[in-house]
């Protein structure tokens, strides 16, 4: 993979070195794992968004439906 600098402030270096360190990962890996997370936040704020702009109808739908499919018995061939 190739690699690149990238300017930051003394003090964020610094924090970012004191965090690879306490964790036992480079800051490249840290930066990584970082960056993942805020993209799974962003992921997670996506879905509650969808689900309340779930307009009530579907969602009396939805549970409706939940509840037929819970009230079905398994397969018993499986």
């Amino acid at each position: 993979m190739p690699m690149t600098t990238i300017k930051v402030d003394a003090s964020i270096r610094d924090r970012l070195k004191v965090e690879a360190v306490r964790k036992g990962v480079t800051i490249g890996k840290l930066l990584e794992d970082l960056v993942a997370l805020s993209e799974r936040e962003a992921r997670f704020a996506a879905i509650k968004e969808a689900i309340e702009a779930t307009p009530p109808a579907s969602i009396a739908a939805y549970e409706a439906e939940l509840r037929h499919w819970s009230r079905l018995e398994p397969d018993a061939t499986q």
